[in-house]
Parts: structure tokens; C-alpha cells; sequence
């Protein structure tokens, strides 16, 4: 009896969980081309002369420094 209930739960909680990675890479994906769009034209069309490496150290301290005052990115 108590087979017959587990199985279907646990089928459940896996359709549940793919359905919601997807949903979440799908967001993610969305954001990285986001990104990606406004970098490229930064570097191509920006007045003032910057590296890629440095836009993008500065980029993801702005990420990190939003989050708490632990999380860290050393370069």
C-alpha cells in the first residue's frame, strides 16, 4: 500500500522539479544575453577607453557588492 503512494509522490516531485530548472535556466538565459548585448556595446561604443577585463571585474563586484556585505569576488 504504502508503494503505491511513494511512487507517484516521487514521480511528482521529479515533473516538479524539471519543470521548475527549466522555467529558471530559461530566466537565466534570458538575463546572460541581456548582459552580453550591453557589454558588447560598451566595449565597442563607449567615449572613454576600457578593457573587457576591467568592465567585467567592475560588473561583477556591482553584482556581488548588491547582495550582503560577505559575499566576496577576488580577482
Amino acid at each position: 500500500m504504502k508503494k503505491k503512494i511513494f511512487i507517484p509522490i516521487i514521480a511528482v516531485v521529479i515533473f516538479l522539479t524539471t519543470v521548475s530548472f527549466k522555467n529558471d535556466f530559461f530566466e537565466i538565459a534570458k538575463q546572460i544575453e541581456i548582459f552580453t548585448t550591453l557589454f558588447k556595446e560598451l566595449n565597442m561604443n563607449y567615449v572613454d577607453e576600457n578593457t573587457p577585463a576591467t568592465l567585467m571585474d567592475k560588473a561583477i563586484h556591482g553584482m556581488l557588492e548588491d547582495l550582503d556585505p560577505y559575499t566576496v569576488y577576488w580577482n
